[in-house]
């Protein structure tokens, strides 16, 4: 029997219409996600994590520079994450996305915190269509969520003696926007949606501003292109979270040779 959840989704979602779009790829996008006093919550988490300041190298306690290809600095969420973050490790949120991407996942859950300084480089146009490695470590409710100490993301290098790992899909993405400043248009920080990776990273054909307490939702496939563009006048505040799929479905699903290796 699955243990019950401290989260009542009903009670925290203050926006249950979530737009879906086709252009330039099926996506989901919202405002006001969360009741305010829950987003409050979530602010005063990120909040508490930015206060232990910035590391230039990998510290699992603070923002670190700790992601290839990227100038954003990241805190990865650790297994055993509880308060008001840890929403995003729940069965409910899981499900829920799930759901929306009529995605058979797996349980497997890895996520992050990501902060980018003022005038952070654009990012290149790529899709999540990768592999991940997990050990299993479920929790009572079936989450199995990442454990960089036991093993390697990328590759399921292991880090303790014994620790089994086995090969997934990355099968959703989803980033929710929190703790910025107001959005004005033009100050850049958006996640540019493309067509094809020739595109200009500043020229999206579709462009999801980083407004507080909203998120964009996508099924990862090979033509989901997307990128950071940079934020001109402001930080940029986002949890970034992965769902997965068995790779047996992911290779059946998309074909291996689609499936990026890193």
């Amino acid at each position: 029997m699955l243990k019950e959840s401290p989260f009542d989704l009903k009670s925290l979602l203050n926006n249950q219409r979530w737009w879906y779009r086709l252009t330039p790829f099926p996506h989901f996008w919202a405002n006001d996600v969360f009741v305010p006093e829950f987003c409050h919550s979530l602010e005063v988490a990120l909040r508490e994590i930015l206060a232990r300041e910035l590391s230039e190298k990998h510290d699992p306690e603070r923002f670190s520079r700790n992601m290839l290809y990227s100038d954003a600095y990241s805190w990865n969420f650790p297994p055993q994450l509880d308060g008001p973050l840890g929403i995003f490790y729940s069965r409910e949120w899981h499900d829920l996305l799930a759901t929306l991407t009529q995605v058979n996942a797996t349980g497997d859950v890895t996520a992050s915190l990501h902060h980018h300084h003022v005038g952070s480089q654009n990012g290149a146009v790529h899709n999540d269509l990768n592999v991940a490695w997990f050990s299993t470590q479920r929790r009572e409710d079936g989450i199995n969520p990442m454990d960089l100490q036991r093993c390697r993301y990328t590759d399921g290098y292991p880090y303790e003696a014994g620790v089994e790992t086995r090969e997934t899909i990355r099968a959703v993405t989803m980033i929710y926007y929190f703790g910025n400043p107001p959005y004005i248009p033009g100050n850049g920080g958006e996640t540019g949606l493309y067509s094809t990776t020739d595109e200009p990273v500043d020229r999206p054909a579709a462009l999801i501003p980083p407004i507080n307490n909203s998120i964009l939702l996508f099924e990862n496939t090979h033509y989901g292109f997307h990128s950071f563009i940079q934020n001109r006048c402001h930080t940029r505040n986002s949890a970034i979270l992965w769902l997965h799929r068995s790779k047996e479905e992911g290779v059946r699903h998309w074909g291996q040779h689609r499936i990026s290796q890193w």
